[in-house]
């Protein structure tokens, strides 16, 4: 079995596995490197008996935009390569297509409109406070003023 990193995202080295009828089993494997964007990854399997289901996974992980994402939805196929038993010859077939959709493939708008709405409620209550302080400042000065000339 033969099947390449699909677009959009990146191998997670060590994650290849084989199963024979849900038991993982031992196969010949050729794996990419941690990260590797593209290549292909290969099982080899001696034989399978008649009957016999073979799993083969591996995982990756999806690009963010930053680092490259342009689909919206991430479709892969694997090759699967085997020798027919009463003709010898070798036969390469598709397996079934599976298509994932990205969730987020741009980051979200943020709308900032009510940070700003906050931050002017903020100021406008600051500049009053400042207004108050300073009319009672000046009020205590003049009445501080009024009693040292009433003093006189």
């Amino acid at each position: 079995v033969t099947d390449d990193i699909p677009e959009g995202t990146k191998y997670v080295a060590g994650s290849m596995k084989a199963y024979v009828d849900g038991k993982e089993i031992e196969a010949e494997i050729e794996e990419l490197e941690d990260g590797a964007k593209s290549g292909n990854l290969t099982w080899k399997v001696e034989s399978l008996k008649v009957g016999e289901v073979l799993e083969v996974t591996y995982q990756v992980k999806v690009l963010t935009v930053k680092e490259g994402l342009k689909v919206d939805e991430i479709t892969n196929t694997a090759e699967v390569e085997h020798t027919g038993k009463a003709t010898g010859k070798k036969i390469k077939e598709p397996t079934n297509e599976i298509e994932n959709p990205v969730n987020n493939p741009e980051p979200p708008d943020v709308d900032t409109s009510d940070i700003n709405v906050l931050m002017y409620v903020i100021i406008f209550l600051v500049a009053i406070i400042g207004i108050v302080v300073g009319v009672m400042f000046i009020n205590k000065k003049k009445k501080e003023t009024r009693k040292s000339s009433n003093k006189k």
